[in-house]
């Protein structure tokens, strides 16, 4: 009869655990220069904030950006828990929200010619759905403004990383 496993099964076993093993760690011996790193991981999410420049080996810095920056292995359970509960929300909570989310598409879609159905919000429509609490030029009706000046807030950013693009009823807020 059968004893187990063979020699050649039990090294495949413990190469494949290995190699996930190193997938998630540092290469040995790896210095470690933190403001070197926080500006290589700056580089990529263009995020770094003045706080933490000159302070990268401190404690208050390492628990703000494990925060912000999680583990591969936790992400990816989270994602696997994502797909688990996903069902559970469309089939229990959005029904009863149905209506609402439904009035909301109803209200705030606009026709553009050459490009459709849109969001009225990306359209930056100040006059429509602007709040002057957050720099816009014109107060909409309290129901179609955008919740906590999002809209004005996207704006901002889109200009950022467009600069040549024009909209003369936004330039206030630059």
């Amino acid at each position: 009869g059968d004893q187990g496993f063979n020699l050649l099964w039990w090294l495949a076993v413990s190469s494949t655990i290995l190699a996930i093993s190193r997938a998630f760690s540092d290469p040995p011996n790896a210095p470690l220069h933190p403001e070197a790193l926080l500006q290589s991981v700056a580089r990529h999410t263009h995020y770094r904030p003045a706080r933490w420049r000159g302070k990268g080996h401190t404690r208050a810095v390492y628990d703000e950006f494990v925060c912000l920056y999680q583990y591969r292995v936790w992400l990816l359970l989270q994602e696997i828990l994502g797909c688990l509960t996903a069902p559970l929300v469309l089939c229990l909570a959005l029904p009863a929200r149905a209506e609402e989310l439904l009035e909301f598409v109803r209200a705030f879609t606009v026709h553009v010619d050459g490009v459709g159905h849109v969001c009225g919000f990306a359209l930056f429509d100040f006059e429509r759905h602007g709040d002057t609490r957050y720099g816009a030029p014109v107060a909409g009706a309290p129901a179609h403004r955008s919740r906590d000046g999002k809209m004005e807030k996207s704006y901002l950013n889109f200009k950022l990383h467009h600069p040549s693009w024009r909209r003369d009823a936004g330039e206030v807020l630059i």
